[in-house]
C-alpha cells in the first residue's frame, strides 16, 4: 500500500511530538517518586525510579539525534517504513520502562497500571492497527511478567507501604483479575481508537477526492464537510457511551478488588461473593465487546459471497425453536405462525439470525411471566415480513424516538433491572440496512410492543 506525502509527514510529525513528550514524562516520574516519598509519605524506590527517569531522558536524546536524522529524508516509502519502526521500537521501550517503574512503585498494587492504555491509544493514533493490537498484546505480556515474577519472588516485590495495609502479590485470583481487566481495557481501547482513526482517514481521504473532482461544488462540499463534523460527533458520543458501559464495571470491579486487598474481608464466603462480583463484570464486559464487535461487522455489512438464497420461514422457526427454552423458563408463551411458504431473501444467514435472535430474546425478557411473544411471517408480492408482537412492558412514547441510538434502553427497563447493553436494536437496523431491509415499530407503555421486520424477496 503506498501513502502519499501528507500522511508520511504527518507520521514523521508525531513521532516528534512523542519524543517531546517523553520529555514531560522523565520529569514527571522524576518529580512523582520524590513527592510520593516525601510529602505523602508513601515508600517507593526513589533511587530506581530517577534511575528510570535518567534513562528515558538518555535513549530520548538518542530517538532525537535519530528524529533529525530520519526528517531530513525525502518523503517516500522508504521513510514511511523508518517512521512506522521508529513510533514502534519508541512505544515498546516505553512500555518496558512503565513496567520497570510500577515494579518499584508497588508492581500490581500501584494505581497508575492503567498508563499502559495511554501508550495503547498513541499507537493507535499513529500506526495501523496490527500494531495498535500487538503493542496491547506487549503491556498485556509485560504486566502479566512482573506479577507473575512478584508471585514467584516475594522478596522482589516492592510493597507501598503507607498505601495498603497488606502486601497482595500473593494473592493468585485478585492478580488473575487484573491481568483479565487490563487485557479487556487494552485490547478495547485499540479497537475503539483504531476505528475511529480509520472511520476518519478515510472520511478525510473521500473529501479530498471530492474537492479534486468537484472543486467547483461549493454548496456539496460544505454539505458533505456537515457530514463528516456530524460523524465526528456521533464517534465522540460513542466513545463515551462505549467508555461509561466499560468504566462503570470497571469501578465496580475496582472497588471489591480493594475492598478485599486492604484486608477488609476475613470472612471466605464473602470473600467469593465479592471474586464473584469480579467475575460478573467481566462477563458483562465480554457481552459488550462482543456486541459492539457484531454492531462493527453489521455496519461493515456482508459481501456478496456471504449471501446466499436461503428459505425465510426456515430461518425463523429455527431462531423460535432455539429460544423456547428461555421463553418457558420465564413462563412466557412463545408462538410462532410461519406464512412466508416457499419464500427466499438473498442474504447473510447467521446476519438475519441475529436479527430475529434480537427481536424474539428483547420480547421474551420484557414480558413477565404468564404473557405472551407471538412471531407471524408473511409476504407480498416483492418482499416477506417478520412480525414480533409481545404483552410486554412497552416503550414510553417520549423516548421511543431513541430506540435505535447505541447503548440506549427505556427507562422503564432500567427500572425492571432486566439486563441488557442497549446494542441489539442497533444491531438489528444496521444488518437490515445493509439487505435493503426495514424495521418498523409500534408500542405503548405497559401494554406491549411489535416490531415488523422487512426483507426483499427473490421472485
Amino acid at each position: 500500500m503506498s501513502h502519499d506525502y501528507a500522511t508520511i509527514e504527518r507520521l514523521v510529525h508525531r513521532t516528534e511530538w512523542l519524543i517531546k513528550l517523553r520529555w514531560v514524562a522523565a520529569a514527571g516520574l522524576a518529580v512523582t517518586s520524590v513527592v510520593v516519598s516525601s510529602l505523602l509519605d508513601i515508600k517507593v524506590r526513589v533511587g530506581p525510579l530517577l534511575c528510570i527517569a535518567l534513562l528515558i531522558v538518555l535513549y530520548n536524546a538518542l530517538f532525537l539525534v535519530y528524529f533529525r536524522r530520519i526528517h531530513a529524508m525525502s518523503a517516500n516509502e522508504e521513510l514511511h517504513g523508518h517512521a512506522v519502526r521508529f513510533a514502534n521500537v519508541q512505544i515498546s521501550l516505553d512500555l518496558v520502562m512503565l513496567t520497570l517503574a510500577l515494579h518499584f512503585s508497588g508492581g500490581v498494587e500501584n494505581p497508575f497500571i492503567m498508563f499502559y492504555m495511554f501508550h495503547v491509544i498513541i499507537a493507535s493514533i499513529l500506526l495501523p492497527s496490527k500494531n495498535s493490537y500487538a503493542l496491547a498484546t506487549l503491556a498485556v505480556g509485560l504486566f502479566s511478567v512482573m506479577a507473575l515474577v512478584e508471585h514467584t519472588w516475594p522478596s522482589l516485590h516492592n510493597h507501598m507501604h503507607g498505601y495498603l495495609p497488606v502486601e497482595i502479590c500473593q494473592d493468585k485470583l485478585l492478580i488473575i483479575a487484573e491481568v483479565v481487566a487490563l487485557g479487556m481495557t487494552l485490547y478495547f481501547a485499540a479497537y475503539m481508537a483504531s476505528s475511529i482513526v480509520s472511520e476518519v482517514q478515510r472520511r478525510e481521504e473521500q473529501l479530498v477526492e471530492m474537492r479534486d473532482s468537484v472543486a467547483h461544488r461549493s454548496e456539496q462540499l460544505e454539505e458533505k464537510n456537515k457530514e463528516l463534523a456530524i460523524l465526528q460527533d456521533r464517534k465522540s458520543q460513542f466513545m463515551n457511551l462505549a467508555a461509561h458501559q466499560l468504566i462503570s464495571p470497571l469501578a465496580a470491579m475496582d472497588a471489591c478488588v480493594k475492598t478485599v486487598h486492604q484486608g477488609y474481608v476475613t470472612d471466605g464466603e464473602k470473600r467469593k461473593e465479592m471474586l464473584g462480583r469480579v467475575l460478573s463484570r467481566i462477563e458483562y464486559m465480554l457481552h459488550v465487546v462482543r456486541d459492539l464487535l457484531s454492531l462493527a461487522r453489521a455496519r461493515g455489512g456482508a459481501s456478496e459471497a456471504e449471501r446466499k438464497s436461503i428459505p425465510f420461514d426456515a430461518i425463523v422457526e429455527k431462531v423460535v425453536c432455539e429460544q423456547r427454552p428461555r421463553a418457558e423458563a420465564k413462563d412466557v408463551e412463545l408462538g410462532l405462525v410461519k406464512g412466508a411458504g416457499d419464500r427466499l431473501v438473498n442474504a447473510n444467514e447467521r446476519a438475519i439470525a441475529d436479527v430475529i435472535v434480537n427481536l424474539v430474546v428483547n420480547a421474551i425478557k420484557y414480558t413477565g411471566s404468564g404473557g405472551r411473544v407471538q412471531v407471524k411471517t408473511s409476504s407480498s408480492p416483492n418482499s416477506v415480513h417478520c412480525r414480533v408482537m409481545d404483552t410486554g412492558i412497552g416503550i414510553p412514547r417520549d423516548e421511543q424516538h431513541k430506540l435505535f441510538q447505541e447503548f440506549f434502553r427505556a427507562s422503564n427497563a432500567k427500572a425492571a433491572e432486566v439486563d441488557g447493553t442497549g446494542l441489539g436494536l442497533a444491531i438489528v437496523k444496521e444488518i437490515l440496512t445493509t439487505h435493503g431491509g426495514s424495521v418498523e415499530y409500534s408500542s405503548m407503555a405497559g401494554l406491549g410492543t411489535i416490531f415488523t421486520v422487512t426483507l426483499p424477496a427473490l421472485g
